[in-house]
């Protein structure tokens, strides 16, 4: 992003956010219990649309998509949040 800033969009910008939003949902809604339908929504929407794409696969790959979705798209987004110039574990 810092190199091409021009090829950044909104879809590009979508596991970040909602990175941000699970987290503050998560957290805020120990205090503020509305808060918990971000993580929530979330959920809900990673379900739907898992079930939707695996939709003509076996019942195993169904029940399995929105997991693979949810991994896929949180670690995505925290990797972007981390940042590239962030120190590596070491070996």
């Amino acid at each position: 992003m810092r190199h091409h800033p021009g090829s950044v969009n909104l879809r590009y910008l979508a596991p970040p956010t909602a990175v941000g939003l699970v987290a503050v949902g998560a957290l805020g809604g120990l205090a503020w219990r509305p808060l918990w339908a971000l993580p929530l929504g979330y959920a809900a929407a990673v379900t739907l649309g898992g079930a939707w794409i695996a939709r003509d696969q076996a019942p195993g790959v169904v029940a399995r998509m929105p997991g693979v979705l949810a991994v896929m798209h949180l670690t995505w987004g925290a990797g972007f949040l981390r940042g590239p110039d962030a120190p590596s574990p070491e070996r």
